[in-house]
């Protein structure tokens, strides 16, 4: 346990370095791709607009946001937010972001089973988030003060469970945001907005954007291990 410990904690700082890497890309290629007019002309939000009308969501709505890439879709709302550079650009870079995000809602109307799945496990993220880190604050102390307690193995359990259901979500959020990623490049060809060229730089940018959320997991798995080492290192030193 002790070499999963060293390794898991070398092994951040790489993962820390390739996380900041690839925020930089994105932030880089949207920078990029917002000085480059679409084929069609059509402002992020007209392109989310064509594209939600032509798979018949005519009852999602879009509205715009304030901040820089907070675009989002909400399926409790089943509303598409964007901000200003996307929803008034008619740039590839603001349809690109438009079209994934239609993506999400398309995903919902259509039941796919892994944003089903993401969805119903938001609650219980919500909770065991805040309650992960409490749960082995406490759980080491009661090992400290008082050893052989069987609640301090108990509380590093629960507080393990909260890391591994966060590592999940991660996991489960990689097929929701490559198959959005997928579907709006598909989308913005098929409908005229972008032409065969221009798919190439809306599928650069938006894997850029895909490598973060796998950064995202790969530092979740990381932090569980940890805590699984130091728990599993605090057993060895009791026997």
């Amino acid at each position: 346990m002790e070499d999963l410990y060293l390794y898991t904690t070398i092994a951040i700082i790489p993962l820390v370095v390739l996380t900041l890497i690839a925020g930089f890309v994105v932030q880089f290629r949207f920078a990029k791709y917002s000085k480059e007019n679409n084929l069609s002309g059509l402002t992020g939000a007209q392109a989310a607009r064509k594209i939600l009308d032509e798979h018949g969501l005519f009852d999602v709505a879009i509205v715009r946001i304030e901040g820089n890439l907070t675009d989002n879709f909400n399926p409790k709302t089943n509303v598409v937010s964007l901000s200003p550079k996307v929803h008034d650009g008619n740039t590839i870079a603001a349809v690109a972001v438009a079209a994934h995000e239609v993506g999400h809602a398309i995903q919902h109307a259509e039941g796919y089973a892994p944003m089903k799945l993401r969805g119903a496990l938001v609650p219980a993220c919500v909770v065991t988030s805040k309650a992960a880190v409490p749960l082995l604050l406490i759980g080491i102390l009661l090992e400290i003060f008082l050893s052989q307690n069987p609640a301090s193995s108990i509380l590093f359990f629960l507080g393990i469970a909260c890391y591994a259901l966060y590592a999940v979500f991660t996991l489960i959020t990689l097929p929701v945001e490559f198959n959005a990623s997928r579907r709006a490049g598909e989308n913005l060809v098929d409908y005229g907005v972008i032409d065969a060229r221009d798919e190439k730089k809306v599928n650069a940018m938006l894997r850029a954007a895909g490598m973060t959320y796998v950064m995202s997991f790969a530092m979740a798995l990381l932090q569980m291990l940890r805590i699984i080492a130091i728990f599993g290192g605090s057993r060895s030193k009791k026997k």
